[in-house]
């Protein structure tokens, strides 16, 4: 077998980043798509200035919750997003530090 020649490009750090808050952004947006309801531009801007703090995978898990606990045809408040990452963390006493604390360590490269 072959080894291919062929030139795959690579991605900037800010290229890596905007891909990875689409991501981010497409979590939240869920909230909207499992009820039926169109993306509230304004409201997602809100949801994503209040829960920035927020890794992807912690997100993905609280809004998987959610989306499982929900039972009416609307958008849960942020209060609720947060209550639900309360329950994924074990219910911290320090919300902070437990953010802190699941944060994966960054390494950069040389």
């Amino acid at each position: 077998m072959a080894l291919s020649t062929e030139f795959i490009p690579v991605k900037s750090d800010s290229q890596i980043f905007q891909m990875a808050y689409e991501e981010w952004v497409g979590v939240l947006a869920q909230l909207w798509t499992c009820i039926g309801k169109p993306v509230e531009a304004d409201r997602l801007r809100i949801y994503c200035d209040q829960l920035k703090k927020l890794p992807l995978g912690l997100l993905e898990a609280s809004i998987a919750k959610l989306m499982m606990e929900n039972t009416w045809l609307t958008v849960p408040p942020v209060g609720a997003i947060w209550q639900a990452v309360r329950h994924e963390l074990r219910d911290p006493y320090d919300l902070e530090i437990a953010l802190e604390a699941w944060q994966p360590q960054i390494t950069h490269r040389q």
